[in-house]
């Protein structure tokens, strides 16, 4: 299952009745009842309010054959609102934006600052913003959306075996027959496809085809069971991945359930919806077959939903007909709010597979009363633009979607001016579920030109303004055009609340934001402080230099109008303070400020420490290169050397290179470059070192002859690293060089050819990793060596000859002679017993006697000069003769 593990299972829809007027009436008075203004299109629109007009006139053009209903709820759209958001109504999941999950009490734990789960773990209650977004009709009078009010009755005329397997394309049903699983695990198959074994259903139930297809792939996914489709006996079979459709459920085998039906919301809805499937004997239960799942599942959904008033996809979701067969707000197919536009979506793109997306198609699309203005406006808090300061490395846009242009590219730490707070206008619904309210932002860039583009909202900081007392509840300032509805959020419940009338709560001493979100996609947002009533110093010790003066401010948070203080001194020989707060210190030493307020008495204090001031201070290394896991201590020195306050705090510009403890020493974490910064406690004077993070020296390298000629230089491989460069010792003047660069990670040997025979040669290995166009090398491993010899021959086989046993080896590369060895079993003693140019690779002994094992062994030689290099003897092989 996919987007939500349902109650029962989700409408897309397809429309058959084609009418128009102000209506609230059964399908069948759609469908014989209605007249068609085909040729006055704005009379036939005319009951419809003036806002959803632009895009009925729009769609008008796109599709002239198509028309729209008007059917009235007869509710106010905010109470509509309000009740598909309470009692778990309307759900999204975890994964997707904060800005669209209520955190208001009972769905978000504010001790722990995570959601509360309602159904499988991964879906949370939706917030009333994003409730109003989905169930404003107006947002999906669009071509590809639209199919969310089209009528779901069958259609012998329109709908076709082929259309049906359009929706099927790509899934485990598509072109295939019915394969399953029964109750003893035996597979089996029904010559039917499941494309007639829909529409077969869609007869039967009088529900859409493509419908019942997109809705079960929306319930029970596409994907295949492991094997299949599978070819039996010249025909090709199809079987499900999910445990509800492949009959292998361990409590409930050889049962399907292709919608989900009776799948209720909480922990195992599978098991829950399997053992439904599996009892009663309506709709063709038990449905121990796909087949009789799909009819019976089919029949069912017609008979508990499209025949009882919920005849569009939006009634099945948002029951707001209040002449269905059940209450208002109740009997709908899912709590996933997403799904009915997603599924809209499926729809239109069967419709466009099989070439009818123009066919003369009707669409039944709700009015509320109270509509709100899609062009309201929205301020909240003090007055003038918001700034804040990008927290990302992210993507600038022409518009608010991802699917815009990209302008360029902004780094963390970016101050933005806020022009704009608006929701996502993009078509994607999974773009917006991601991405849903964005920014229009200025700035100025890395190159100090002038930019404005929009952001997503989630990727900026917004800084505060706005000031609220811990435990009293104040109003936001509101300035809202329309005098409308809009709906607020705070970003954290356990720093302040919100109500639904913008009064907001300080529930702890912090910062957060406040937002407000209007039906129109105009949104504001503020940030707040939330403070202790009292008098507060920003600071809890100040540093003076003697003789020198610092205006120190007492913070006073009060609902009364006299914030006036009276500042006092406890020892006035090391320093004094007048009425403004201004302090001046006179003789070196450690007192108390004091600020009260004149009204209720509030008092806060502050140290006052009277120094000799730090001017500057100095580190012992600028720079330093440290290998990844190594540590290292700066240590700093302060000038005057008597400096009253010799106290730093340390900082690293990227821990996840190098961090920095409080005592200044510093640890490797992975290759790169970073500043390390020591700054004063007072005076606030810096230092800083750059630290250049290197790889790890690397282990075990080894060196061994490979030959007459050549050297093998073998290492540990690094993971992680770019590659590995090799040094070579000059026989000359004894320094290294670079002999070679080896690209990969896994590349962990080189030979190193052309040598001379005998002389001792050096090497010294480094790992390296490039980033950004930079390589950050290891420290050098420790020198190995190795002199070239003759490499180790083999001796391919041992035969017995009528006179002879021969003895046959491989050749050595660059030998001039080899020599053979022998033992036998009576005397177990090595002799050579022969010795030959390296013309040949086979010697023939003949001095052999039957009845004895012989064992041999060949060594190969070159000669330089006068001098002879033995190579290594081969393995030994023994035969008998």
């Amino acid at each position: 299952m996919r987007k939500k593990i349902i109650k029962k299972a989700m409408a897309i829809s397809l429309s058959l009745a084609i009418s128009v007027g102000l209506i609230n009436p059964p399908t069948e008075y759609l469908n014989n009842n209605l007249s068609v203004y085909a040729d006055d299109f704005e009379n036939s629109i005319s009951a419809f309010p003036d806002s959803y007009k632009p895009y009925l006139r729009n769609l008008h053009k796109q599709h002239p054959n198509w028309t729209y209903t008007a059917f009235n709820t007869g509710l106010d759209f905010n109470t509509a609102v309000v009740a598909e958001t309470s009692n778990n109504r309307s759900l999204v999941e975890n994964e997707y934006s904060d800005y669209l999950k209520s955190n208001a009490k009972g769905d978000y734990n504010s001790s722990t600052g995570q959601y509360i789960a309602k159904d499988s773990g991964r879906w949370v209650s939706a917030s009333k913003n994003t409730v109003s977004y989905f169930m404003d009709p107006r947002n999906f009078i669009k071509e590809d959306t639209i199919f969310m009010f089209e009528n779901l009755s069958y259609d012998k005329n329109k709908h076709t075996q082929s259309g049906v397997e359009g929706v099927l394309s790509g899934s485990f049903m598509s072109d295939v027959f019915v394969a399953y699983n029964d109750k003893s695990g035996n597979l089996k198959t029904i010559d039917t496809k499941f494309s007639k074994a829909i529409m077969d259903a869609a007869s039967a139930s009088k529900v859409s085809p493509y419908y019942i297809a997109s809705k079960m792939l929306q319930e029970i996914g596409r994907s295949s069971y492991s094997g299949f489709p599978k070819v039996i006996n010249g025909k090709k079979y199809g079987l499900g991945a999910g445990s509800a459709i492949n009959g292998k459920h361990k409590t409930y085998p050889g049962i399907y359930n292709f919608y989900n039906i009776g799948a209720s919301d909480g922990d195992d809805p599978v098991s829950r919806g399997l053992k439904w499937a599996s009892s009663g004997s309506t709709y063709e239960r038990p449905w121990n077959t796909p087949v009789k799942s799909i009819k019976g599942g089919a029949v069912y959904i017609g008979e508990k939903y499209i025949n009882c008033g919920q005849y569009t996809p939006y009634f099945q979701r948002f029951n707001v007909n209040s002449k269905s067969s059940y209450d208002l707000y109740t009997h709908q197919y899912m709590t996933a709010i997403p799904a009915v536009a997603q599924e809209a979506k499926t729809t239109y793109n069967a419709y466009v597979a099989n070439n009818g997306i123009n066919t003369a198609l009707n669409f039944v699309i709700p009015v509320y009363d109270n509509m709100p203005s899609m062009d309201t406006t929205i301020h909240i808090g003090s007055d003038g633009n918001r700034t804040g300061t990008v927290n990302d490395t992210i993507n600038t846009r022409t518009g608010p979607s991802v699917g815009y242009d990209i302008i360029g590219r902004i780094k963390p730490g970016t101050r933005v001016t806020i022009i704009d707070y608006v929701r996502s206008d993009t078509a994607n619904t999974n773009q917006f579920l991601v991405n849903p309210y964005w920014y229009k932002v200025s700035y100025t860039d890395g190159d100090g030109a002038a930019k404005t583009s929009f952001v997503s909202a989630r990727f900026v900081d917004v800084d505060v303004t706005d000031e609220y007392y811990l435990g009293v509840a104040a109003p936001l300032d509101i300035d809202i055009s329309n005098e409308e509805k809009a709906y607020f959020m705070t970003d954290n419940p356990a720093v302040a609340t919100v109500d639904d009338d913008g009064n907001v709560t300080g529930v702890k001493e912090g910062t957060t934001n406040i937002r407000a979100y209007t039906v129109s996609g105009k949104c504001s947002v503020v940030g707040i402080k939330i403070v202790r009533i009292g008098v507060k110093f920003s600071k809890k010790k100040y540093y003076i230099p003697k003789n020198g003066n610092l205006k120190i401010t007492a913070n006073v948070y009060t609902l009364l109008e006299d914030k006036s203080v009276t500042y006092t001194v406890a020892n006035t020989n090391i320093a004094t303070v007048d009425a403004s707060g201004n302090v001046k210190g006179k003789n070196y030493g450690t007192t108390t400020l004091t600020a009260t307020t004149n009204v209720d008495k509030k008092k806060a204090t502050c140290t006052i420490q009277v120094v000799k001031p730090v001017e500057k201070i100095t580190l012992n290394r600028s720079k330093k290169n440290i290998s990844v896991g190594n540590t290292f201590k700066l240590v700093a020195s302060f000038v005057p050397k008597d400096a009253s306050v010799q106290l730093l705090k340390w900082s690293s510009s990227n821990k996840s290179i190098a961090k920095v403890s409080k005592e200044g020493l510093v640890t490797a974490v992975k290759p790169g470059t970073c500043e390390i910064t020591a700054k004063s406690v007072e005076g606030g004077k810096t230092a800083k070192c750059v630290i250049n993070v290197i790889p790890k020296a690397i282990a075990n390298v080894s060196a061994a002859s490979y030959g007459y000629d050549r050297v093998k230089i073998k290492w540990d491989v690094q993971a992680g690293v770019t590659g590995y460069v090799v040094f070579k010792q000059n026989t000359s003047n004894k320094k290294y060089t670079k002999l070679a660069t080896i690209e990969g990670a896994n590349n962990n040997t080189y030979i190193d050819k052309g040598l001379k025979l005998g002389q001792k040669y050096r090497y010294k290995v480094k790992s390296y990793i490039a980033i950004n166009g930079k390589d950050y090398r290891s420290t050098y491993s420790k020198v190995v060596g190795a002199r070239p010899k003759p490499a180790r021959g083999k001796i391919k086989y041992l035969k017995n000859k009528r006179r002879s046993i021969k003895v046959k080896f491989r050749a050595v590369r660059g030998a001039t002679n080899y020599q053979v060895f022998r033992k036998d079993s009576v005397s177990n003693k090595y002799k050579k017993i022969a010795g030959f140019k390296s013309n040949k690779t086979y010697y023939f002994d003949r001095k052999v006697k039957k009845g004895v094992t012989y064992t041999y062994k060949v060594r190969a030689i070159v000669k330089v000069g006068k001098k002879n290099y033995k190579g290594k003897c081969t393995v030994e092989k023994s035969i008998s003769r």
